[in-house]
């Protein structure tokens, strides 16, 4: 798998494509195949996330003193898959450099981003995770508006339409299908190319996706 060949691997892409998804559901395929714990952190909302935010929370969930040294010492014993979740938001370049130098060896890091710069060098593989293909977004419409309680009434146009209007972009496509379940399909197509009203992260009705090769490269033995 490509983070047992990496170790450390960077997922990036617009926000809504589904980076968090696929880490998530990446990370516990992979543990569930190897003896590793896995621990999640994520920077999301979280002004103030830095070093020492990043410590405290590691050393909360190993039990252990908030230090780096000593927190890598602990992974270096019992290894972990790390997921660094939202990377985007940490301005603090100490940290980067820090899991750049010492992370320890032994573990797997995995972390999301919405974009990548200098910060990033040093932290394994960087991967782009683009939108859906047109018929993998297509297909995705259909399933999720047949998932939807009631399903909103669609035409093949009016998928058509929201897989364009949307840009293949799965968190969009579901705030379109969403107004197509309350009768607004119009207004809200409408909306979408003028960038008015277009969803934020809503983590309780996250998007999911199929990611084909990235999915195989980063879970396969």
């Amino acid at each position: 798998a490509l983070l047992d060949v990496s170790g450390k691997v960077v997922l990036w892409g617009d926000g809504g494509v589904g980076k968090s998804t696929l880490a998530y559901e990446a990370a516990a395929a992979y543990c569930s195949k190897r003896p590793v714990g896995l621990i999640w952190v994520s920077a999301d909302a979280e002004p103030d996330f830095n070093l020492a935010y990043f410590e405290q929370e590691l050393a909360r969930l190993l039990d252990c003193p908030p230090d780096f040294n000593t927190i890598c010492a602990v992974l270096q014993r019992v290894p972990h898959l790390v997921v660094l979740d939202n990377a985007d938001t940490i301005k603090d370049n100490t940290l980067f450099a820090r899991l750049a130098q010492s992370f320890p060896s032994g573990c797997r890091l995995l972390v999301t981003s919405r974009h990548v710069d200098g910060r990033f060098q040093g932290l394994g593989e960087q991967v782009e995770i683009d939108v859906m293909r047109e018929d993998e977004a297509l297909t995705y419409t259909r399933q999720r508006a047949l998932s939807m309680d009631p399903p909103p009434k669609l035409t093949d146009t009016h998928v058509k339409q929201i897989v364009e209007q949307g840009g293949r972009n799965p968190e969009a496509i579901w705030w379109l299908l969403g107004h197509a379940q309350s009768g607004r399909l119009v207004e809200a197509l409408s909306q979408m190319p003028t960038g008015r009203g277009l969803p934020k992260d809503d983590k309780e009705r996250g998007p999911d996706r199929i990611f084909g090769r990235t999915w195989q490269e980063l879970t396969q033995q």
